[in-house]
């Protein structure tokens, strides 16, 4: 069975949650069973590799002609001219013409505005495609729900702490204190986390930071900008950009996970989950459905959301404990075999769907 994976997210936004995840399901799928391969397709301006996945690049500019072009025609050409007998997107990407079956979300899980009319357009696009695929069957790989993609985290994203933890953490200036980690916030998240976090601040700012993962360079500057003049800058830390095999490290070492209350898929929250971390964060509908009572959610209130953060971190027995016992329990379901068998019986099933409506149609 041979999968092509649309990897466009990898150049787009290569310290989001989402190419993290994207990078955890490709290696996954490669180690399913020995008759899947496995080839990852990015444009040709970025550079990935993946252990036991062929990275294959497509000469594409990064621009939103740029992805239009990639989504709806060489994707699905390249995965005629390999052969595949899946087209697999994890957002809602899909060619609205494709010779290979596809398997891609119907729902638009993104949470950036669209930045032109070019960029709406190809979102419409990508959302028909991705309807033209659920119509034959094909979607229900990834529909939320029963039917859907099987939650599942990396095998090292545990609580138990690996001998490279230490040095992993050393490199990125946080092996001696603890901190608080916000991984893939957006633009407008930010003036309410760190107006949060001045409530933190002033009580732990000098022995606790909160160290951001994922910020573009432009919005990096901004978040440092905004820290400054709300005095809480020498506590903010913009992290250098780390491969996936550091990040769970990095879940594990935080004192908490602090979020912003939207999610494009919520596996940022189910790493955290699965490596003891307590949730901080806005609550939501996204939020609620991933994380149960195994988190501290509140309205989107500066102050609230900045006292539930300090409660946490202040109170690591009567608060943080049980919040890490309860993350822990709720992700037992993602590790072990099956919900890695779970998955490669739905594709199997796409697969074996695909090839049966193939023959019908001769």
């Amino acid at each position: 069975m041979h999968i092509v994976v649309n990897g466009w997210v990898l150049a787009e936004a290569p310290q989001s949650p989402a190419a993290f995840h994207l990078l955890e399901v490709a290696g996954e799928l490669s180690r399913l069973a020995p008759e899947i391969r496995v080839t990852l397709v990015v444009p040709a301006a970025f550079e990935v590799s993946l252990p036991g996945v062929q990275v294959h690049a497509l000469p594409v500019p990064l621009t939103p002609w740029g992805r239009l072009r990639f989504e709806q025609r060489h994707l699905p050409r390249l995965a005629r001219a390999l052969g595949a007998d899946l087209l697999l997107a994890l957002e809602p990407a899909a060619p609205l013409v494709a010779p290979v079956p596809v398997a891609a979300p119907r729902q638009d899980l993104r949470v950036t505005p669209a930045s032109s009319a070019l960029d709406r357009l190809r979102r419409a696009m990508g959302l028909a495609g991705a309807q033209a695929a659920a119509e034959v069957g094909f979607a229900d790989l990834l529909a939320p729900g029963p039917q859907g993609l099987p939650p599942f985290v990396a095998s090292g994203f545990r609580p138990t702490m690996d001998p490279q933890d230490h040095a992993r953490l050393e490199r990125l200036g946080l092996e001696t204190q603890a901190f608080v980690l916000c991984h893939g916030a957006l633009a407008r998240d930010i003036p309410l986390l760190l107006a949060a976090w001045t409530w933190v601040d002033g009580s732990l700012g000098d022995q606790v930071p909160l160290a951001f993962l994922g910020l573009e360079a432009s919005l990096a500057e901004e978040v440092l900008e905004r820290a400054r003049d709300l005095d809480v800058h020498e506590s903010v830390r913009v992290l250098p950009p780390l491969a996936l095999e550091d990040l769970p490290a990095l879940y594990r070492g935080a004192a908490a996970l602090f979020h912003p209350g939207h999610t494009a898929g919520g596996q940022e929250l189910r790493w955290a989950l699965a490596t003891g971390t307590p949730v901080v964060g806005v609550e939501s509908q996204a939020t609620a459905a991933v994380l149960g009572e195994a988190a501290y959610l509140t309205p989107p209130d500066a102050r609230a959301l900045g006292a539930a953060l300090l409660s946490v971190l202040v109170n690591p027995e009567e608060v943080a404990r049980p919040l890490r016992e309860k993350g822990l329990l709720r992700a037992a379901a993602y590790h072990g075999e099956a919900p890695r068998q779970a998955l490669l019986e739905r594709l199997r099933r796409a697969v074996g769907l695909a090839r049966e409506r193939e023959e019908a149609a001769r």
